[in-house]
């Protein structure tokens, strides 16, 4: 099927501040226009089609709701279908950094084991059924105690070590890239993406396969410091031994944070699992 030029006269119909589109059968509605391409893309029928078969019914168009997150050539919306369920639209733009394409496509290949199972529309548009209430970034505003704030690394952790059973690495985990559901669950969008300059990325070490899992093992104790100090943590240079932002917590918080972000991958936790056992200690 052949790509629709949609033009107002031809497909696009303002109703006060919806915006409706109208293409091969499908209708697609936004409450803010304009329409960006990728999302114009999105109602090709023959795309719609195929992802009636993975569950999603898509027949009658979705309408998209807030933005989640956004970054240079990518975005994520909560969105809703026609007929009422909720769904995340990962939307990447026409001409995209390399990085962030990589990124859409890790989200595809991932098969849902961070929670987010997203199914192609087109090579610019995907789609997982769920809703996101927030980020892990905004936790400070929720003022959980600290054991909630344990409890949802715990869960994060989890969803590591799953990948990691599935010979997959995440990469950084940044709190401004992990989701929360609408019971406050994590959802992880994808390997890598967050950007590899994060601020809780192990930017130091080797870049190989047996390198990536102590990689992650890294960045979950920079986001364990976040949780803790519910802030994001300064960048260690020297000696991770020296935090002097840990002080006023558990001893025994403080060493896992220490042992995971030893500036010799193989000094930090061996596994994940390593690692959830000290945290349950």
């Amino acid at each position: 099927m052949s790509e629709p030029v949609l033009r107002p006269r031809e497909g696009c119909v303002h109703v006060y501040d919806y915006v409706y589109v109208h293409v091969g059968g499908v209708v697609l509605w936004s409450r803010s226009g304009p329409f960006s391409q990728p999302l114009l893309r999105s109602v090709q029928l023959q795309a719609m089609e195929g992802l009636a078969t993975s569950g999603i019914d898509l027949s009658g168009g979705f309408q998209l709701g807030s933005q989640i997150l956004a970054q240079p050539g990518l975005g994520l919306h909560n969105a809703k279908t026609a007929n009422g369920i909720d769904v995340v639209v990962l939307m990447l733009d026409a001409d995209p950094p390399p990085d962030r394409a990589a990124a859409f496509k890790r989200a595809l290949e991932s098969r849902g084991v961070g929670g987010l199972l997203f199914q192609s529309v087109d090579d610019q548009v995907a789609v997982a059924e769920g809703s996101a209430a927030g980020l892990v970034s905004q936790v400070p505003a929720l003022n959980w105690r600290l054991k909630d704030r344990l409890k949802l690394f715990r869960e994060i952790a989890v969803l590591v070590e799953k990948y990691h059973s599935f010979g997959q690495t995440v990469g950084p985990l940044d709190p401004e890239c992990i989701l929360l559901n609408n019971l406050f669950k994590p959802l992880l969008i994808g390997p890598g993406f967050a950007r590899a300059n994060s601020l809780y990325a192990a930017r130091n070490d080797p870049q190989d396969k047996l390198s990536a899992r102590f990689s992650d093992i890294y960045s979950l104790g920079r986001l364990l410091h976040f949780l803790l100090i519910q802030a994001p943590p300064l960048l260690v240079r020297k000696d991770p031994t020296k935090l002097a932002d840990l002080m006023a917590y558990p001893a025994g918080l403080s060493r896992i944070v220490r042992k995971a972000i030893q500036p010799i991958p193989q000094e930090r936790y061996l596994s994940v699992r390593d690692l959830l056992k000290d945290i349950d200690r």
